[in-house]
């Protein structure tokens, strides 16, 4: 629809309320009604348009630095530009300048044609409510489609998913952002990397079990030797049960204990 309404008021002078001529505003009210099916009249001069369009039928987005409008989107300017403001149709734009389609943009009873803009002085655009593509579509030089948004630009995998949309001839603008077929190789290449690691962390943690039931066990032994060595020096004490011959190794372990302990004195 967005085309067929370029190719029918492109190049040529439009009253729509029969008032104060060929006014900017007008190419958007045959709009408004031709293709967005509106059955109301949109009031006010050219810089009310932005408040005043039902929402019923149109997403209002104000203007920032990084927005960049798609082909059929209207952008209102402000009542500084001009005393009324202005409004046109967006054919194409960059994060620095838009193709409009507009009527009067000079103030002089101007036919409708394409010119070029910046953003100053631009209040925000309205978009028809319903559009299947979020941003705009581009074919560069490769045959390759990507779709601009928000000034960032994503690859088009299925180009049957956007047969019909307006595309523009040229690379698109924006930051470039992963395919989705390298986005689901890139995780899936982390999923295998975090899997490497909880089994590694799993033969670690077994590891870990093993030293210590070992130290447990261990320290078990020890205990028990170091109650047969206090049970010995009892005796010793006591020397009413007769000398008690202890094993070599806890013989060994005991001198050794009691050589520490005199060092550390």
């Amino acid at each position: 629809m967005i085309n067929e309404f370029i190719a029918k008021y492109n190049n040529g002078w439009w009253d729509f309320d029969g008032v104060y001529g060929y006014q900017c505003k007008d190419l958007f009210s045959f709009f408004n009604r031709d293709v967005v099916k509106n059955p109301d009249y949109v009031w006010g001069d050219a810089w009310k348009l932005y408040d005043n369009a039902p929402d019923k039928y149109y997403e209002k987005i104000i203007n920032t630095a990084s927005f960049v409008p798609q082909k059929g989107d209207w952008c209102i300017w402000e009542q500084s530009y001009g005393g009324y403001g202005h409004v046109g149709m967006v054919i194409g734009a960059t994060d620095r300048n838009m193709q409009i389609m507009s009527q009067n943009y000079k103030g002089n009873q101007e036919k409708t044609q394409i010119t070029t803009y910046g953003y100053s002085k631009v209040k925000g655009f309205l978009r028809t409510k319903g559009a299947k593509v979020a941003g705009q579509l581009y074919n560069n030089s490769a045959g390759q489609v990507w779709m601009s948004f928000d000034n960032k630009k994503f690859y088009v995998e299925n180009a049957s998913s956007i047969q019909g949309e307006p595309i523009i001839n040229g690379d698109a603008p924006g930051e470039i952002m992963i395919k989705q077929s390298d986005q689901d190789a890139r995780l899936a290449e982390q999923k295998a990397e975090y899997e490497k690691k909880i089994e590694a962390l799993s033969t670690d943690l077994v590891m870990c079990e093993d030293t210590v039931d070992e130290m447990a066990a261990e320290n078990k032994e020890n205990t028990k030797e170091l109650d047969m060595c206090k049970v010995m020096l009892e005796r010793g004490k006591a020397g009413s049960h007769g000398p008690v011959v202890p094993s070599v190794g806890i013989w060994e372990r005991l001198v050794a204990w009691v050589k520490n302990i005199f060092k550390s004195k």
